[in-house]
């Protein structure tokens, strides 16, 4: 199994985090997805 990071921008709030959360795991071929929301001013 592959591990690919994907670095989002513009992700300002937890709705973010779960929309493309879902996109990503809606995706054929993706076993599974997580997205990290590190806050305001935070990397």
């Amino acid at each position: 199994m592959e591990r690919v990071e994907l670095p989002v921008k513009g992700m300002t709030c937890h709705h973010c985090v779960m929309t493309v959360t879902q996109a990503l795991n809606s995706v054929e071929g993706v076993r599974a997805a997580r997205s990290i929301w590190r806050g305001p001013g935070r990397r």
